[in-house]
């Protein structure tokens, strides 16, 4: 049956609303087959591909790609995540420590390794949208993340700013993150890169 008119539009928003919702009840209790710290990534890997699939295809059917994505991507998505994560912590630490420094020396390195994080933050944010949408090897991953959050820097920064908006929306209204904490700060993420990867697949075709 398909409902016109304004009826259909508020349909259309509250099913979204519901399917967002469900999706972050996955994400959560898909954390707990993998006891938490194994479960974090494929856990996130599988919330990313449905989200995309649910903005390219939005009637996909939420919970078979959801437990089959988690299924084949928990040891190469752990693998990859920890990864990410060790070398995020390795940066901070020596950003941290820098910052107690007061030699002319310790002050410079302690503004390259902010310039470091800063890559590392821009290959971050965008890193889950490229792992869901680009079928690459582990390091073509990498490297295609901070290639496009530093070719389209404006959209980077929109997808930061808009990640920000949500999550100081959730903390001023904390029952939000029950139903919303990571399915909606992934669909805004998988929403803004994926009308940037056609932007630039389109830039590039153009150009060839």
């Amino acid at each position: 049956m398909i409902i016109e008119g304004w009826a259909g539009i508020v349909y259309r928003i509250t099913e979204k609303i519901m399917k967002i919702a469900y999706l972050n009840l996955l994400w959560f209790l898909f954390l707990f087959p993998g006891l938490v710290l194994l479960g974090l990534f494929p856990s996130t890997i599988a919330l990313f591909t449905t989200v995309r699939k649910m903005i390219l295809e939005p009637d996909v059917k939420i919970f078979p790609l959801f437990w089959s994505t988690y299924k084949s991507e928990f040891i190469k998505g752990n693998l990859i995540g920890y990864i990410l994560l060790m070398i995020g912590i390795v940066i901070a630490l020596d950003v941290r420590f820098m910052s107690y420094q007061t030699s002319p020396l310790f002050v410079v390195l302690f503004y390259v390794l902010a310039a470091f994080m800063l890559i590392y933050l821009i290959l971050l944010i965008n890193f889950f949208p490229v792992y869901v949408h680009y079928d690459l090897n582990m390091f073509k991953q990498l490297k295609q993340s901070l290639f496009i959050g530093i070719l389209r820097p404006l959209a980077s920064v929109i997808m930061a700013v808009s990640l920000l908006a949500i999550w100081v929306i959730m903390y001023f209204s904390p029952g939000l993150i029950v139903f919303f904490g990571a399915s909606g700060s992934a669909y805004i993420l998988m929403f803004i890169a994926t009308r940037n990867f056609v932007a630039l697949e389109q830039k590039v075709s153009k150009g060839t």
